[in-house]
């Protein structure tokens, strides 16, 4: 009969066990992924390819392969087309910006585009210094001049750019 009450719980002995302090948890940051993370990534592949291969077309690529590997890629091209929609509306307010977009035959929201993929930094050096020397476009207007992304959101997400559940992303 003593072996039947060691395998009853201590709490229905009547018996209230000492409090047990938990572990602490760990500290590792659940890691967030948002467009800027993203472009980061992206941008940071973009710099390290060769002159020759730097174009429009290789900056649309490189977003493609990082925002693919995010369940809600819809959500971070909003996001992007968002915060450049915002740079866009901010640069009108420059007239040394509008004046340089005119020159070279562009419009402040295609020169967002642009900003917003180099970073956050970029956008806040352009949001103070416009184009002038201290701005990280001054002096390369020209290869801004041209859109890079999809004027419609579902082109931007055509299945077939996303990788298939069988594939493994490189």
């Amino acid at each position: 009969m003593s072996n039947l009450i060691e395998l009853v719980p201590v709490a229905a002995q009547g018996v209230v066990p000492e409090t047990v302090v938990a572990p602490p948890k760990s500290k590792s940051k659940r890691r967030i992924i948002d467009f800027w993370s993203q472009n980061r990534r992206a941008a940071k592949d973009f710099n390290c390819c060769l002159t020759e291969f730097k174009s429009n077309d290789a900056k649309l690529g490189y977003l493609r392969k990082y925002y693919s590997l995010v369940p809600d890629v819809q959500k971070l091209f909003d996001d992007f087309m968002s915060e450049s929609k915002n740079l866009a509306e901010k640069l009108q307010d420059r007239v040394s910006v509008v004046k340089a977009c005119d020159e070279i035959g562009t419009t402040p929201m295609i020169l967002a585009t642009h900003v917003v993929f180099m970073g956050k930094t970029a956008v806040q050096k352009v949001l103070k210094y416009g184009v002038g020397e201290d701005s990280p476009i001054h002096g390369h207007l020209d290869l801004f001049k041209d859109p890079f992304m999809p004027e419609d959101a579902q082109d931007f997400v055509n299945p077939e750019w996303l990788p298939s559940k069988n594939k493994k992303v490189a």
